[in-house]
């Protein structure tokens, strides 16, 4: 059995439906076993602590630690002069929702990406400075791609860098996304190795691909924003397939201890702002789950905008909302 929203199986018979998630059509196929339900979760309302959530700006990334911690990227408080004063990278405490550690202050003029890799390496995206750095966990850096201040489309320059992810054997992968709409891969050591990608909407081709990350087979997955889909490659850039998406898909990830793929979109209805929804698939599916967090599945709630997300081993969901300027922990049921 697979269930489509209204939005995905009109747009498979061609009928010229712009949105409506709400309504939803389940087909069920010989010999399909029955879905798995979808997880259960709470938001909680005690996490991150006061303290936390007052240091906070704006966040836009957040990735989950060895140790447990979750690592929040933020755009500061402070104003640029030229860099954010400001430690926009904070470690909370899972458990007690505390900042257990912070850096980056003086060094950032417009946070966006975050990726934490294998090893425990956190890599950032500057929008402005065109640039994707590589920390330690301690906040040593490491590696810089890019030219400082300079938009270009070639081997050195970005034209802002959306994300970044890093394969197990250490290759880098970048969405090189509102400026030149491509992907760009080098090896370890940040020597270019190949590019692939173009403004459109053919297969390999995007308008903004805004986020990506990598399974341990080597499959990418990237969010190509406003053409309201999830592609795939391979680590050769050679195009695999196209998750069609409910509205402009922001983030996704790849949670290997379950596989499954979890993705935020955002949707808007003219001019009014409809929110963020939270939605899952197995690594193999071709369309999405319904959505369990969000507001198609809780409309009381204030309009969000999900930049960003992570999942623990214990199942609970971590989101950064760029409308309500707060970073969330959905616990699972």
């Amino acid at each position: 059995m697979r269930t489509l929203t209204f939005l995905l199986l009109v747009t498979i018979l061609g009928v010229p439906i712009a949105f409506g998630t709400g309504c939803n059509e389940t087909v069920q196929e010989q010999g399909e076993s029955a879905p798995k339900p979808l997880p259960q979760y709470v938001l909680s309302d005690s996490w991150p602590s006061d303290t936390a959530a007052n240091t906070i700006g704006q966040p836009v990334g957040v990735g989950l630690m060895p140790d447990g911690s979750v690592a929040v990227f933020h755009r500061g408080k402070g104003t640029p002069n030229p860099h954010v004063p400001d430690d926009v990278v904070v470690f909370i405490d899972s458990d007690s929702g505390e900042i257990v550690n912070s850096w980056g202050g003086d060094t950032f003029i417009q946070s966006h990406g975050m990726h934490v890799d294998w090893a425990g390496n956190v890599w950032l995206t500057d929008i402005k400075r065109h640039q994707v750095f590589k920390f330690s966990a301690e906040g040593q850096l490491l590696l810089t791609l890019g030219t400082a201040g300079e938009a270009g489309l070639d081997n050195t320059h970005f034209d802002q860098p959306t994300d970044v992810a890093v394969s197990p054997e250490g290759d880098i992968f970048v969405t090189d996304g509102y400026g030149n709409r491509r992907i760009v891969k080098f090896s370890g050591n940040g020597d270019f190795l190949l590019d692939w990608g173009k403004e459109g909407g053919a297969p390999g081709e995007f308008v903004n691909p805004h986020a990506i990350d990598i399974s341990k087979e080597g499959v990418l997955y990237v969010s190509d924003r406003e053409n309201h889909r999830i592609q795939t490659f391979d680590t050769e850039g050679n195009f695999l397939d196209t998750i069609p998406t409910g509205g402009a898909v922001y983030a996704c990830i790849v949670d290997e201890r379950k596989e499954e793929l979890l993705a935020t979109d955002f949707q808007k209805q003219d001019t009014i702002v409809l929110g963020s929804d939270v939605f899952l698939m197995g690594l193999t599916d071709s369309l999405p789950s319904d959505a369990f967090i969000g507001h198609s599945h809780d409309g009381d709630r204030a309009a969000c905008q999900y930049h960003d997300l992570t999942r623990d081993a214990d199942g609970n969901i971590y989101l950064v909302d760029l409308i309500g300027k707060r970073v969330e922990k959905w616990v699972l049921k």
